[in-house]
């Protein structure tokens, strides 16, 4: 009997644990998709397949004009996917923000992936999709590490399609053009 009250004890106290890391880790996506803006709408949502997990998501404007916007996937599941994420999205956004033109992001990725693998036994990795869009123009300029393409969401014609890139004459940088009235 003292053996059960004692293992049933530390199930709950690992349930509670859990259920605070879930908490601390959905706290850590936005939450707020009102930017006060007519000019665009942006809406996201992470569902773990576990209590906590490794995907995350961020967006935050950079100046008036351009949007970030990051989708990742931290291999494994748990607490350590949710330990790596919080280290992956706060690398990712400092490298972002200190970035002093578009064409940065190539390195934005480049310096996140060695800092990331610094200290990193566990071999642990993670999958990026990172975007800036000019809200003036429509450009999305975006470096893609690994991730899987994104869809694009036709509110007008209600269907999905997979983003589509038109090759530059840059390295390492693709581009493409989203009108936002057709979005």
């Amino acid at each position: 009997m003292k053996n059960l009250t004692r293992v049933t004890a530390e199930k709950e106290r690992i349930a509670t644990e859990l259920n605070v890391a879930t908490n601390i880790q959905q706290s850590m996506l936005p939450q707020e998709f009102d930017f006060d803006r007519s000019d665009f709408e942006i809406y996201a949502t992470m569902n773990a397949a576990k209590e906590v997990g490794g995907d995350f998501y961020d967006f935050y404007l950079l100046d008036e004009n351009h949007l970030v916007i990051t989708m990742a996937d931290v291999s494994g599941k748990g607490v350590p996917a949710a330990l790596f994420m919080a280290i992956s999205k706060t690398i990712l956004k400092n490298f972002a923000m200190s970035m002093s033109k578009p064409d940065d992001f190539a390195a934005v990725m480049t310096l996140a992936n060695q800092q990331l693998c610094e200290g990193n036994d566990e071999m642990m990795f993670v999958t990026v999709f990172m975007a800036q869009l000019d809200i003036r123009t429509g450009e999305l300029i975006y470096v893609n590490g690994g991730h899987n393409p994104p869809l694009i969401y036709s509110a007008r014609k209600d269907r999905w399609r997979y983003l589509e890139t038109v090759e530059r004459n840059y390295a390492d940088r693709k581009s493409t053009r989203l009108n936002s009235n057709h979005q």
